[in-house]
């Protein structure tokens, strides 16, 4: 294997190798300490946990698993070997993959040394290494970067065959091809691009040209009784969560390979204009130094034929996504790096020019790359607000893989019965999002935490939301966190009591006694699960009679008690609770629930909060008091909820009750202020 990438080159002297073998040590130092970076900290989420989960089966389970999916057996059962050996943890089975992207860039430097020289491969790798695309699947439990490896393996060798051709060579690239198409399908397009520049190679190497044949001949003999399960399982428009691809899908696939919208438009300029001139090196001899028209070409092929060749198959079933065809990045870094060390131009302005197009790449490069659903940091959160009177629902059903692989491992590895020790643990979930009454006991379950990831496709119109809403459970609040383009899971929290967010006990409190005037009750509370210190207010508007200056205080419509708190046209806000967020002990966060009652023409009523400094508003949340049909007593809970961090301890918190049109009634308010969203 060592001669595939062997150099020829000569006349180069003990201290410059030196050089330059110091220098591409420390790139290799720092590509292995980027897909090591913070990787402890990395989720399992998505097609990952699928991938553990099937791969920690009996190999014969692997291969039937298969035989009715989309995805090829290899990369499963080589995981299935990998957790024999280290057992399963994020970080463990994690590093399959940087293990398969390491030594990517150390076979990318070897073969590009060899094809293309020195130059032209400490400038591939060093695009490789600052490549989001590369870096993304250098730390996922999936087959991507272990395709990058024999991608790069697989032209090792078909370069050498046509350099000096050895039955040897029949059975490695035969070999690779095999394992490739076995890692993913579309890696299909790799022997095209080689089959179609064989022919150039027909005249000068006819005996390469009928080994590179023969090789590939045997391997699709040896896929063949494989190739009706790639029939069978081929992806449907309307069925599949990929659709039939347009022009913007183009345009967003490309953006996620090459890394943002910058780096899309650069390489696109950059590959224009490399072809533009190539053409003119046609005609002018001194544009080149030295160039192989053959293998630029090549190289250019490798970029743009899988790109195109997956967009236009997917016309027909839908695989055209990124990562798919993730291999035509390191024909694009090569196909940089060539074509800067062939340019005929001052050394200086040469370094230059790349080092413009690798700082281009290293300003967008993503250190810690964003991952969606954060299952790691919110699977124990969940875990710490559950108690024997909570049950968790899970949609889509798919992901409780991804949630149990933190929630209970143990039930995760035990793959048969993984949903039923989850149910036992009161842990649901339901194919057709249609919520069994009789296994959710609501006499149980006095809380309800609902997890949602997918939901903008598994459940677009909220079907198990309403289900609970219409069972009389009431939403407390919502947590979604969104960054970019990503959505993460969005837990939602329910209860069929007036309120309940947290388990509490009562450190010390603050009660107005008979002499103050005083609507706010005050306690300080620790939460049980995690010790946070939480600030309780609750009014329920009670001054007495003889009190004064609390503004918008009435008797004429009450939740509980005597007196409630309004808004109407003349006088729009409520009565509030006010503050410095230093008075509240700088809590993170706020939650609050309350009480309101609608007259006939409520159109724009809402719980206001605001952050406020000097009188500018910092920032403002507004919950609007929405009319609920057929309330018994038309009154109506509302909760809420916002985020305090950010602001300085000199900045004012308020919480008040906006109307101006017909009157709206408040009653019964509670206000948490704790450190913990949970």
């Amino acid at each position: 294997m060592y001669k595939i990438f062997q150099s020829k080159q000569t006349g180069i002297g003990p201290v410059y190798f030196q050089r330059e073998f110091i220098l591409v040590l420390l790139i290799l130092a720092c590509n292995i300490f980027l897909r090591l970076y913070h990787i402890g900290d990395e989720t399992i989420y998505g097609d990952e946990a699928y991938s553990i989960f099937i791969s920690q089966q009996p190999l014969n389970s692997i291969i039937e698993n298969c035989k009715a999916d989309q995805n090829p057996p290899l990369y499963l059962i080589l995981l299935h070997g990998w957790i024999a050996i280290t057992g399963i943890s994020d970080v463990s089975l994690k590093l399959l993959s940087v293990i398969f992207s390491m030594l990517c860039c150390v076979s990318l430097y070897l073969f590009a040394r060899k094809n293309f020289g020195i130059l032209a491969a400490i400038f591939a790798i060093l695009l490789f290494t600052f490549s989001n695309g590369q870096e993304f699947f250098a730390r996922e439990c999936r087959g991507f970067a272990m395709i990058q490896f024999l991608t790069v393996i697989s032209f090792g060798i078909y370069m050498r065959i046509f350099e000096k051709p050895r039955r040897l060579h029949i059975a490695g690239l035969c070999l690779v091809s095999l394992l490739l198409l076995f890692s993913h399908y579309i890696t299909v397009f790799i022997p095209v691009v080689q089959g179609l520049f064989s022919f150039f190679k027909f005249n000068k190497n006819r005996k390469g040209f009928y080994y590179f044949w023969i090789s590939q001949a045997a391997a699709f003999i040896l896929f063949i009784p494989w190739i009706r399960f790639v029939i069978a399982n081929l992806p449907e428009a309307g069925v599949y969560w990929l659709g039939k691809p347009d022009w913007i899908a183009m345009k967003i696939m490309t953006m996620e390979l090459f890394g943002s919208v910058f780096l899309r438009d650069l390489f696109t300029y950059f590959l224009a204009a490399v072809i533009l001139v190539f053409i003119l090196g046609l005609f002018l001899k001194n544009i080149f130094k030295s160039i192989d028209r053959w293998k630029f070409l090549l190289l250019f092929s490798w970029i743009v034929i899988p790109l195109f060749g997956d967009y236009y198959i997917a016309m027909l079933t839908p695989v055209f996504f990124y990562r798919y065809i993730l291999y035509t990045t390191l024909g694009l870094y090569l196909f940089a790096g060539y074509f800067f060390s062939v340019l005929n131009i001052p050394r200086i302005a040469k370094y230059l020019c790349f080092f413009l197009l690798l700082f281009s790449q290293v300003s967008a490069y993503h250190f810690i790359p964003y991952k969606g659903d954060d299952w790691k940091q919110l699977v124990p959160k969940i875990v710490r607000m559950k108690n024997d009177s909570t049950a968790v629902l899970i949609s889509a059903s798919y992901k409780t893989k991804e949630f149990s692989f933190y929630f209970d491992p143990e039930a995760f590895k035990d793959y048969n019965h993984m949903r039923e020790r989850l149910q036992a643990r009161d842990v649901f979930a339901f194919d057709d999002n249609v919520i069994d009454w009789h296994v959710v006991d609501t006499a149980k379950f006095k809380k309800i935490i609902l997890v949602q990831s997918h939901h903008n496709w598994v459940d677009p119109k909220n079907k198990v939301r309403q289900q609970l809403l219409d069972e009389g459970y009431t939403a407390l609040w919502e947590y979604q966190r969104v960054e970019g383009n990503w959505i993460s899971a969005k837990v939602s929290c329910f209860t069929n009591r007036d309120h309940g967010w947290f388990n509490t006990r009562t450190l010390g409190n603050n009660y107005p006694d008979s002499s103050r005037c005083d609507t706010w009750l005050y306690s300080m509370e620790v939460e049980k699960s995690n010790f946070d210190t939480i600030l309780h207010y609750y009014t329920g508007y009670e001054a007495k009679d003889s009190c004064t200056g609390f503004g918008n205080l009435s008797g004429e419509k009450y939740y509980k008690g005597r007196k409630s708190t309004f808004a109407s046209e003349d006088k729009p806000y409520s009565y509030s609770l006010s503050g410095n967020l230093s008075h509240f002990l700088n809590r993170k966060y706020l939650f609050g629930s309350v009480y309101y009652l609608p007259d006939d023409s409520l159109t724009s009523a809402a719980i206001v909060v605001t952050i406020e400094r000097k009188n500018k508003v910092l920032k403002s949340y507004q919950f609007a008091c929405k009319r609920v049909d057929n309330n018994k007593g038309g009154w109506n809970l509302l909760t809420f909820n916002a985020d305090l961090q950010g602001f300085g301890e000199d900045s004012e918190l308020k919480i008040y009750l906006f109307n101006n049109q017909g009157k709206v009634y408040l009653d019964e308010m509670n206000i948490y202020l704790s450190n913990s969203f949970f």
